[in-house]
């Protein structure tokens, strides 16, 4: 593939490495990455991350922002970095329940593939 585009999957997924050692895998060198999903500015509570309430919308199992590029590079991408923030949650329940204390927000991620591309380490399974 050229490009993958993912919206809102990467906060849903118990194991992030996995997914994105899978969007490499079928990537051709030099093929992007373009991910929208919500991510945190610091790590979540244990209690947060074990509420079904905010596993519905989409928080309990954002990342924080600063581990995105991290997870990518270790996943072989390289260029990452975060293109654009948006306050998903403005005016929301969610804003009024958590998210302004948690800082949480969307943020639209471009990485790619490199050109010339000899496999990668990955994450350790």
């Amino acid at each position: 593939m050229d490009l993958v585009i993912s919206n809102g999957v990467l906060n849903l997924a118990p194991d992030k490495g996995a997914v994105l050692n899978e969007v490499y895998r079928v990537l051709k060198p030099g093929g992007s990455l373009y991910l929208a999903d919500v991510v945190v500015q610091r790590e979540l509570t244990l209690e947060a991350r074990s509420n079904p309430e905010l596993w519905a919308a989409c928080i309990a199992g954002a990342l924080v922002e600063s581990e995105l590029p991290v997870i990518a590079a270790q996943s072989g991408f390289i260029d990452g970095r975060v293109v654009r923030r948006f306050n998903c949650f403005y005016d929301t329940t969610a804003e009024a329940k958590v998210a302004k204390d948690l800082f949480i927000q969307s943020v639209n991620f471009y990485a790619r593939k490199p050109i010339e591309s000899t496999g990668h380490q990955g994450f350790l399974f």
